[in-house]
C-alpha cells in the first residue's frame, strides 16, 4: 500500500526490507489519524514501529522486557546507570548534558514491574536523532563495566568518610526507594502487586526493596544488562512526521548491525489463578503522637483476563468509571455512605501487566470495619446484576471514553508517549502492537453489547466469581520508622564492627575516591561528544497569540479560533477578591460541590449522567494571578472549565446553568462524605508531592500571594477541613450557610470574563447557547477586599513519617532591590543541573534538586527524596561561590540557552492549552514585546551575566526563610535550625 507522507508519495511493501528492517504489517488506524508499520530487523529480530502522521512533537522510546528475579532493585538502578556514560559518550551523565543542551519536548527513563523504557520527544529532527543517538549508545554500551562507581552512586554503597565515622547507606535508587515505600498508598499498591502475582516477576519489587537494594552484587547487576539490553529483546518506537528512511538507516547502520540474533528467555509467566480468595495483612508507620483510629487502607484485587485481549481490557476501564468514575457512581456512593473510610478508589484495567487486574481501594479507614468493606462491595455488585445498571449510565461514560480519545489531549506529555505506553500493553507481551490503539471497533462493540448484560457479566465473571483474588489490609504501627531507623543502625554498627582496621582504612579510602570520581569535571573533549544544536538552529521570534475580545450578553469574552475537532471549550472566570476574608476557607470546598451535590431538578446521581452523557470535560479550579512587577498585586480567581461537542453544547451549557444556579447545599451526609474524601486526598497530595507542599509554604512566608494560596488551599486549610471533618455536627449548619452565600457572591456579572474556543462556523452557536448561562447569573455592586493574613513563620519544619526530606529554602530578591531578567531562566538551568545536581543528587544520594522561581521577585532552592537536612541547607548558602568561581566558556552557555529557548516554545496538546496559556499570561501582565525581551535576554546571555548573580543569590540565602517537610527524627535532630515545629496531620 502507499501514502502520501509529508507531500512526498512514499511506498512501503510488506514483506520487503528496508536498511535491514523487513516490514511485517502496514496499517491505517483511523482512531489516531496515523499509518503504522510494523518491522523487524532481520539480523536482531528487533522489533521496531513507526506511527506515522502530522504530528511535529516526534517521539522515539526503546523498550526492554527486564522481569526482577528479586527486590534488589536491579532493573531500577540500570535506568538510572546506563544514562551515566557510553561509549561515544563518556561524560559522567549525558542525559544531564541533553538536559542542558536540547530542545526536547520529553526526556525520561522508567522502570516498570516488567519492562524499562527510554522515552525522548522533540519538535526538532536534528535534536531527535541526537537524543536516538545518545539513548542507544547508553543502552547497548554503558560504561558500568568500566566504572563500578556508576553502580555505587546510583545504586547503594557505604559510605565512611573517616574511621571514626558510623557507617551509613547512600545512593540514589536506595534513598528514591525508601521516600516512596514511606507512603501508605504506595505500600498498599505495591503489597497488593506481591501478592496477586506470587509466582511471576510481577512479586517483586522492580524498584526494589531498601533493605534488599544493598543486598546486591555489582556482578549480579551487569549480568542482568548482559542478559536483557540486547537488540533481541527490545521494541523501537517511533512516532511522528519524521522521515522514517532516514531513521531506519541510522538505527541500523550505527546499532543494530553490530549484534547478532539471540535468544533471551524473557517471556513474562502467567500467575495460575487461586481456588479461594486469599487475605494478607502489613504495617505501616506513623507517628507516636497520631491516634491508630480510622488510619487502616484496605485493597480488594482481582486478577481479570489477559492484556492481549483489548475489548476486555477497554470494558474493564469502563467498568471501573461506571462503578467509581465519582462520587454518584452506584459502588462508590454505597461505599461513601457507609462512612467507613476516609476515601475510596478503583483502578481496574490500567496497570502495565500481562494479567490486568480490578483494584479497589478504602484510604484511611476503620480497621474493625474490613469485613464490613468486603461484604458493602459484594452486596452491591450482586445488587447490580440483579437489579442491572443503569444504561444510562453505560452509555454517558462510554460516550465520556468516545469524547477523550477523539480530543486526544495528552496534557503536558507528548500524545505519541501515550500511545507508546498504550502498544506495550499488547506487544511486550508478543501481541500485535496495533491493536492497543484502534479503539473504535471495541467501543463500537461496546455500544451494541451493553444492553445485553455485557457489563453485569464482567462483574459476575472476573469479580464475584473470581477465585484469583486478594484482599490486603495495611494498619497504621507507631514507632515502626523509628524500629526501623534503629535496626538499620544496627545492622550498620554490626557490619563495622565486624571489620579489621585495613577493611575499614579501605571503605574510607573507598569512600574518599568516589567522592573525588564525583567532584571532578568533565573534560572539554568529552563533552564536546554531545551532540547537540546550536544557537544558529533556534528560533529568535517568540510565539506569539492575540485573543480577539468579543462581549457576550454584556460580559467581556476572549476568543480564540482554530480547527477543535468540533469540540467547543468554554471557560468562565470569576473574581475572588468580592468575598471575605473569613469566606475564603470555604472556596476549595465550594468548587468541589458544585457537580456533586444535588441541585433543584436533578438528584446528584442523575446530574452525574447527565454530565457524562452531554459534557466531554468539567472542573472548577481556582489561580491567583500577580501582575508582573507588581507582586503585591494579585487577583484571586475561581475558574469554570467546560469542553464537549459543539452539536451537544445547548445541553452543556443548561447543565452549566442548573449547577451554577440550582446547586443545593442542604444534603448534610454528602458535604460530609465530600469533606472527608477531600481530608483524605490533601494528606495523600502532601505525602506524594512534597516538592510543591514545601515549596507553597516556603513561599507563603515571604510572598503576600502566597499566604493568600497557602489560607486558602495549604496547610492552613487542610487543619480547617480536619476541624470541620471532627466537628462536623457541630459545624454543618455555618458550613451550609457560607456555601450558600459564596454561591451568591462569586457568580456576579460585574466581576467575570469568559474564554471561549472553538471552530470559526462555531462561535455563533456558542453566542446562542450560552445565553442560558448568562441571564441566570445576578448583577451586583460589591466591595473588593484588601486582606491582612498572619505572618507565616520563617524557618518551620513540618514532620511526616517519611523516610526522607524536602528540603526548600529561597526568598524574595525583588525585596534586595534586584529586578527580574530572562538571564535568570539561564541561572536556574545552570544551579539545578550543574550544582545542585552534583552537590545534592550525586554527592549527597537525594533523588533530585532544584530551583524554583519567577517573574515575580522569588528565588528558592528546594530538593526531595533527600537523606540530608543541614547538609543540603549549606549546599543552597554556598551555591553563590559556585557562581563566583564559574570558568566555562559561551559554548556551555550557548547549551543552556539552546535548551530554555526550545522550552518557551512548547507544543500544545489541543488549541485550548494554547489560547488558556496566553489568557493567562496576559493577565498577569506579559505582552508580546515583554515575552520577546525575556526571550532576548536568554538569547544575549554571557557568563558574565551569571556570574554577577552571586552577590543577589547570596544575600537571598542570607535572608532565606527555610521549610523542611519530612522524617520526624531528621527534624527534630536538627531543631536548632527552626523556630516552630509542626506535625503534619
Amino acid at each position: 500500500m502507499c501514502f502520501v507522507e509529508r507531500g512526498i508519495y512514499m511506498p512501503y511493501e510488506v514483506g520487503k526490507k528496508y536498511h535491514g528492517f523487513i516490514l511485517k504489517e502496514e496499517r491505517e488506524v483511523k482512531d489516531i489519524s496515523s499509518v503504522c508499520r510494523l518491522f523487524e530487523h532481520e539480523k536482531t529480530g528487533a522489533r521496531l514501529l513507526y506511527i506515522s502522521n502530522e504530528d511535529e512533537n516526534k517521539v522515539f522510546s526503546i523498550t526492554f522486557r527486564t522481569p526482577p528475579s528479586d527486590n534488589k532493585g536491579i532493573p531500577h538502578i540500570l535506568e538510572h546507570s546506563v544514562l551515566c556514560g557510553s561509549r561515544k559518550f563518556p561524560t559522567r551523565e549525558p542525559f544531564v548534558e541533553l538536559l542542558k543542551s536540547s530542545q526536547k519536548t520529553f526526556l525520561n527513563a522508567s522502570t516498570y514491574p516488567d519492562k524499562t523504557m527510554y522515552p525522548v520527544a522533540s519538535m526538532n529532527n536534528k535534536d531527535l536523532q541526537n537524543l536516538m543517538d545518545v539513548y542507544l549508545d547508553a543502552v547497548f554500551y554503558p560504561n558500568i563495566y568500566k566504572k563500578e562507581e556508576i553502580f555505587l552512586q546510583e545504586g547503594w554503597h557505604y559510605e565512611l568518610k573517616d574511621n571514626n565515622d558510623d557507617l551509613i547507606y547512600k545512593g540514589v535508587v536506595y534513598n528514591e526507594m525508601k521516600g516512596i515505600l514511606s507512603d501508605p498508598v504506595e505500600t498498599i499498591v505495591q503489597k497488593s502487586f506481591k501478592h496477586m502475582y506470587p509466582n511471576t516477576c510481577y512479586s517483586n519489587e522492580s524498584g526494589g526493596n531498601p533493605e534488599e537494594i544493598v543486598k546486591l552484587k555489582y556482578e549480579d547487576f551487569l549480568e542482568f544488562h548482559k542478559k536483557y539490553y540486547h537488540p533481541s529483546n527490545s521494541y523501537i518506537y517511533m512516532y511522528g512526521n519524521g522521515d522514517i528512511d532516514t531513521y531506519l538507516s541510522f538505527i541500523d547502520r550505527e546499532y543494530l548491525n553490530d549484534f547478532e540474533k539471540k535468544e533471551i528467555e524473557s517471556r513474562i509467566k502467567l500467575q495460575h489463578s487461586f481456588e479461594a480468595m486469599r487475605e494478607y495483612e502489613s504495617e505501616y508507620p506513623i507517628s507516636k503522637d497520631e491516634d491508630e483510629k480510622d488510619k487502616s487502607y484496605f485493597a480488594l484485587s482481582f486478577v481479570a483476563g489477559n492484556a492481549l485481549n483489548r475489548e476486555l481490557a477497554l470494558a474493564i476501564e469502563i467498568l471501573g468509571d461506571v462503578l467509581m468514575g465519582n462520587n454518584s457512581s452506584p459502588l462508590k456512593k454505597t461505599l461513601l455512605e457507609s462512612g467507613i473510610a476516609k476515601d475510596f478508589a478503583l483502578d481496574a484495567g490500567n496497570d502495565p501487566t500481562l494479567q490486568p487486574s480490578i483494584n479497589i481501594y478504602a484510604f484511611e479507614a476503620d480497621n474493625k470495619k474490613k469485613e464490613l468493606f468486603k461484604k458493602i462491595v459484594f452486596d452491591r455488585l450482586e445488587k447490580l446484576i440483579t437489579e442491572k445498571i443503569d444504561p444510562e449510565l453505560i452509555q454517558g461514560t462510554i460516550n465520556k471514553k468516545e469524547f477523550i480519545l477523539r480530543e486526544a489531549n495528552a496534557g503536558s506529555y507528548p500524545k505519541g508517549y501515550i500511545y507508546n505506553i498504550e502498544v506495550m500493553k499488547t506487544w511486550l507481551y508478543d501481541g500485535n502492537p496495533i491493536d492497543a490503539i484502534e479503539y473504535g471497533k471495541q467501543l463500537d462493540i461496546m455500544k451494541i453489547k451493553f444492553v445485553e448484560g455485557y457489563f453485569e457479566n464482567i462483574i459476575r465473571t472476573y469479580i464475584l466469581n473470581n477465585t484469583h483474588a486478594i484482599y490486603v489490609t495495611l494498619k497504621p504501627k507507631k514507632g515502626l520508622s523509628e524500629k526501623k531507623i534503629k535496626n538499620e543502625k544496627m545492622e550498620l554498627k554490626k557490619i563495622k564492627k565486624s571489620m579489621n582496621k585495613d577493611q575499614i582504612n579501605e571503605l574510607v579510602e573507598k569512600t574518599i575516591k568516589l567522592i573525588e570520581i564525583q567532584g571532578t569535571e568533565d573534560t572539554k573533549e568529552n563533552l564536546e561528544k554531545i551532540p547537540r544544536l546550536g544557537i544558529a538552529d533556534v528560533k529568535k521570534e517568540d510565539t506569539w497569540i492575540d485573543l480577539e475580545s468579543k462581549e457576550t450578553e454584556g460580559i467581556r469574552t476572549l476568543y480564540y479560533s482554530e480547527s477543535t475537532n468540533k469540540i467547543m471549550y468554554t471557560t468562565l472566570i470569576f473574581d475572588l477578591k468580592t468575598v471575605d476574608k473569613e469566606m475564603i476557607k470555604y472556596i476549595t470546598l465550594f468548587r468541589i460541590a458544585l457537580g456533586e451535590l444535588s441541585t433543584v431538578n436533578y438528584k446528584y446521581d442523575d446530574l452525574a449522567k447527565m454530565i457524562d452523557k452531554n459534557i466531554g470535560g468539567f472542573k472548577i479550579i481556582t489561580r491567583n494571578i500577580v501582575e508582573f512587577n507588581k507582586p503585591e498585586h494579585y487577583e484571586p480567581q475561581l475558574v469554570i472549565a467546560i469542553k464537549g461537542l459543539t452539536s451537544k453544547s445547548k445541553e452543556m451549557f443548561e447543565i452549566l446553568s442548573e449547577i451554577m444556579q440550582n446547586t443545593k447545599f442542604d444534603d448534610d451526609n454528602k458535604t460530609h462524605e465530600i469533606i472527608k474524601m477531600l481530608r483524605s486526598n490533601i494528606k495523600s497530595a502532601i505525602s506524594m508531592d512534597g516538592i510543591e507542599a514545601a515549596a507553597d509554604k516556603l513561599t507563603a512566608s515571604f510572598m503576600e500571594s502566597s499566604r493568600y494560596n497557602e489560607f486558602a488551599a495549604g496547610f492552613d486549610f487542610y487543619n480547617f477541613l480536619i476541624d470541620l471533618d471532627d466537628n462536623f455536627d457541630k459545624k454543618k449548619e455555618e458550613i451550609k450557610t457560607n456555601l450558600q452565600k459564596l454561591k451568591e457572591i462569586i457568580f456576579n456579572k460585574k466581576y467575570m470574563y469568559m474564554l471561549v474556543v472553538c471552530d470559526k462556523d462555531d462561535y455563533s452557536t456558542f453566542e446562542e447557547n450560552i445565553k442560558v448561562v448568562i441571564e441566570n447569573i445576578g448583577t451586583k455592586e460589591l466591595d473588593k477586599k484588601e486582606y491582612v493574613f498572619d505572618e507565616e513563620s520563617k524557618k518551620l519544619g513540618l514532620t511526616t513519617q517519611s523516610d526522607g526530606q524536602y528540603v526548600a529554602k529561597g526568598y524574595r530578591y525583588d525585596k534586595l532591590g534586584y529586578e527580574y531578567s530572562g538571564k535568570q531562566m539561564v541561572l536556574k538551568k545552570i544551579l539545578g543541573l550543574d550544582y545542585l545536581w552534583n552537590e545534592v543528587r550525586v554527592k549527597g544520594g537525594a533523588y533530585g534538586s532544584t530551583v524554583l522561581g519567577s517573574s515575580l521577585g522569588n528565588l528558592i532552592m528546594v530538593s526531595w527524596q533527600d537523606p540530608n537536612l543541614k547538609e543540603t541547607l549549606d549546599i543552597y548558602d554556598n551555591a553563590y561561590k559556585y557562581l563566583e568561581n564559574l570558568d566555562i566558556d559561551m559554548t556551555e552557555i550557548e547549551k543552556y540557552i539552546v535548551s530554555i529557548i526550545g522550552a518557551l516554545d512548547p507544543p500544545f496538546s489541543t488549541p485550548y492549552h494554547k489560547a488558556y496559556t496566553f489568557e493567562y499570561k496576559m493577565s498577569s501582565g506579559i505582552t508580546k514585546e515583554l515575552q520577546q525581551k525575556f526571550r532576548d535576554d536568554v538569547l544575549d546571555t554571557k557568563i558574565e551575566d551569571i556570574k554577577n548573580f552571586s552577590k543577589m543569590l547570596k544575600e537571598i540565602m542570607e535572608h532565606g526563610h527555610i521549610c523542611v517537610l519530612g522524617s520526624e527524627g531528621k527534624i527534630k535532630e536538627n531543631k536548632d535550625i527552626f523556630d516552630k515545629i509542626e506535625r503534619v496531620k
